[in-house]
């Protein structure tokens, strides 16, 4: 296990990962709730906003990709129709962890 921390623009995670052959795992845990909010907006809808709830965000690298978890709610419209909302992730602070991941993979 892989572990120290990552700083986008001043925003602190705790990062505990795992270096596969094709892919490489981790888990960023936020150090304040100003640094989560940064990183996930939680779920806004028509009427309603949720903050994220999760404690350690997975995010996984790969080549040519970077994949974190999405977590979803849903609700029905005024016709009874399910409308699902998902949580609204930092991408750009997400592509500059994969960077700096593939970077250090492409360097061993």
């Amino acid at each position: 296990m892989l572990k120290g921390q990552f700083n986008y623009k001043g925003h602190i995670y705790s990062v505990e990962a795992y270096d596969f052959d094709s892919k490489f795992e981790a888990y960023l845990t936020p150090v304040l709730d100003k640094d989560k909010a940064f990183l996930d907006n939680g779920i806004h809808g028509s009427d309603f906003s949720a903050p994220a709830e999760w404690d350690k965000l997975y995010v996984k690298v790969g080549t040519g990709f970077v994949y974190a978890s999405c977590y979803t709610m849903s609700e029905e419209d005024e016709n009874g129709n399910l409308v699902k909302y998902k949580n609204e992730l930092n991408v750009p602070l997400l592509k500059k962890f994969g960077e700096i991941v593939a970077g250090m993979k492409a360097s061993c």
